[in-house]
Parts: structure tokens; C-alpha cells; sequence
């Protein structure tokens, strides 16, 4: 190992341990004078520092044509190619998440016709009443799920996608008859209400 690659690895190894020590003693950890902000290691006004820094330089880069990461933007878009591919993966994970959360909680079964399957993409989640529709179910997977997502399905019907396009067609108004309730296979929701 060389002399300078020594000083460096003294160096990092310094810092990390100021930057513990800091920490210990209740102070920002970049300028160790002021307290930091509540669930942080940073000070306010260090926390804005760094915040305007990355600012300025994501418009640096967007004028020069760069990513965020500093690599060439695809033409047409505001990221490079690693960039976009990415986040389509974190989307993509985000919502097969999001749709096993709601199957699972509807028990993965069609509430009209019975069908059972752990395939989320062949299900759909139908509102019962679309006046007390708040927002798209699919919209929602950001959002907390006790609080705002299962009140929503509370007033859903989970369908495999034949008997959600029957329904939506009229195919089941001759079995409703006058009344046009639909009589639903009790899942889970239904059995924690009876």
C-alpha cells in the first residue's frame, strides 16, 4: 500500500469517526455547531445548504444536456437510459407489490364467479357505487394502506377480468332481475363485516 493511499484510507477513516463522535454529542454532523433537526444528523441550516447545492447542480446538468447522474440524457427525456430503465423497474416492482397487497386481501378469489388465482393481472378491482369513488385503486399504491387504501376497497368488488367486462356490459342484468344488486361470494372483507 502506498503512502497516499494510506493518508486516504486514514483520512475516510478520521471523518467517519468525527462524523460518529458528532453524532454522539447531539450536533449537525457537516458544521458540528448546531443541534440537529428532529430525525436527522443535520443541522437546518445545513440541511438547506445541501438542498440548494443539489439544485444548482441538477440545472448545471440539465443545461448541459446531463442526467442527474451526470451521464447523457436520452433525447427527448430528462434521463439517461440506465436512469429510465431504473425507475420503470422500481415502478413496475411498485405495482405488482401494490396488486399482490390487493388480491391478498380480497384472498385472490373473483367475488362473482369464484375464481381463484394468485395471476393479480387477471383480476380487476370494480367500485360498487361509482359516486363514492374517491380515486383510482391503482393510483393509490403510494399511499398508506390502513388509512387510505382499504377504506377505498371497502367499497370495491375484486372480479377476474370476464366477469368485471360482463358486468360492465349488462350481461348480468337478466340474473339480478328488478333489483340490480349484485349478490357477491363473501371474501374477506365480507366475512369481517358479518
Amino acid at each position: 500500500m502506498s503512502l497516499s493511499e494510506k493518508a486516504k484510507e486514514y483520512s475516510s477513516r478520521s471523518a467517519k469517526e468525527r462524523r460518529q463522535r458528532l453524532k454522539d454529542s447531539g450536533l449537525c454532523v457537516v458544521c458540528g455547531k448546531k443541534p440537529p433537526v428532529d430525525g436527522s444528523v443535520k443541522c437546518q441550516g445545513c440541511k438547506d445548504k445541501q438542498a440548494q447545492t443539489h439544485v444548482k447542480r441538477r440545472l448545471e446538468r440539465a443545461s448541459l444536456g446531463l442526467c442527474r447522474c451526470g451521464k447523457p440524457r436520452v433525447v427527448g427525456r430528462a434521463s439517461c437510459g440506465n436512469c429510465l430503465d431504473s425507475h420503470r423497474r422500481g415502478n413496475k416492482r411498485a405495482s405488482l407489490e401494490f396488486s399482490a397487497r390487493v388480491g391478498n386481501y380480497f384472498e385472490n378469489v373473483c367475488q362473482i364467479c369464484g375464481e381463484h388465482s394468485t395471476d393479480y393481472e387477471m383480476f380487476d378491482v370494480h367500485h360498487l357505487d361509482p359516486c363514492s369513488k374517491d380515486t383510482n385503486i391503482s393510483k393509490m399504491r403510494y399511499l398508506a394502506w390502513a388509512t387510505v387504501v382499504v377504506p377505498e376497497l371497502e367499497k370495491c368488488a375484486y372480479l377476474c377480468s370476464n366477469c368485471h367486462r360482463r358486468l360492465h356490459h349488462g350481461r348480468f342484468d337478466t340474473l339480478l332481475g328488478g333489483n340490480k344488486e349484485l349478490v357477491l361470494i363473501p371474501g374477506k372483507k365480507n366475512r369481517e363485516a358479518a
